[in-house]
């Protein structure tokens, strides 16, 4: 995730994510196979389904 100021450049910088793996290992530039940035989109329903789904119904018979 990119915070605000940050750029994607950056973020592919090898010192960069050096820094930000610090805390949990040590790592050095042939650690790193090739880095990239993910974009994620969360969706939120504003309406699940209604009514009795058909799992529901053919799990009784």
């Amino acid at each position: 995730m990119l915070l605000p100021g940050e750029t994607h450049e950056e973020m592919l910088d090898f010192d960069v994510v050096q820094r930000l793996l610090r805390p949990y290992r040590e790592i050095t530039q042939d650690d790193i196979i090739r880095t990239t940035i993910y974009t994620f989109h969360a969706r939120i329903a504003d309406q699940f389904r209604i009514g009795v789904s058909s799992w529901q119904v053919t799990s009784h018979i």
